[in-house]
């Protein structure tokens, strides 16, 4: 099975750090600017042609899924209809922290509710919000501690196993964010700990393509590839 951790494109957070080094204005659910429109419609340019042009990283992309912030889906949605696949929402692939702002005086975490079923159904009626997601706000708690988070991604490798076994043909895309993809990397190492042990750079929409394999080490055949974009659209 090959998966493809792909991070969103660019935010209006992103460009807000960018740009302004602070965090004061950003939102706990960005939309993407019109450089990560372009990012995103360049990313499914360049999936959908794999297609005709196969090179040594590609492998044929069967299922489509995203995190629910609203930069994941409007990432994935162009590839999902380049493709003719479905995209589908999967709650743990939220970027870490979950939905919050952050409080300067008191240095604190403050978990924000995110949209429910019918409001995402309105705004993106191509995303599939699958049953175990619930009909309410997907993110109605607190913010994710730091220690939560590698032990979400370890649940989100093994569910990855049940729905596409490695021995497997399958080529899953995940639409998520940079932190996750980390996280993940971490999970899929085998580290014990509950943070992080290494981190990797991955700009937006940077694409890192893992096989995984039946009792055998994972195989990163890429990471963080930015040959679907030109130098203007490269951003972190």
């Amino acid at each position: 099975m090959h998966l493809y951790l792909i991070r969103h494109g660019q935010s209006t957070n992103n460009h807000l750090l960018a740009t302004t080094g602070a965090e004061d204005g950003r939102s706990s659910d960005p939309e993407l600017t019109e450089t990560g429109q372009l990012q995103a419609e360049r990313l499914a340019e360049y999936l959908c042609a794999w297609k005709d042009s196969p090179d040594i990283f590609y492998h044929p992309l069967t299922h489509l899924y995203c995190s629910p912030m609203i930069r994941a889906v409007g990432t994935g949605l162009p590839t999902a209809r380049c493709l003719g696949l479905t995209l589908t929402a999967w709650k743990d692939l939220h970027e870490g922290g979950g939905l919050f702002l952050y409080n300067e005086e008191t240095n604190e975490w403050l978990g924000q509710s995110g949209p429910d079923r019918e409001a995402m159904a309105a705004r993106f009626p191509d995303l599939v919000w699958p049953p175990e997601m619930g009909d309410g706000p997907w993110w109605n708690r607190s913010a994710e501690a730091l220690e939560e988070r590698v032990p979400r991604a370890r649940r989100v490798l093994a569910e990855l196993l049940r729905r596409h076994p490695a021995e497997g043909e399958d080529g899953v895309a995940f639409f998520t964010h940079a932190a996750f993809s980390n996280y993940f990397i971490s999970a899929l190492m085998g580290f014990e700990e509950k943070r992080a042990q290494a981190w990797f750079s991955l700009n937006n929409t940077g694409i890192t393509v893992i096989e995984l394999r039946p009792e055998r080490e994972p195989f990163i055949a890429c990471q963080n590839r930015l040959a679907h974009l030109p130098a203007e659209l490269i951003t972190g």
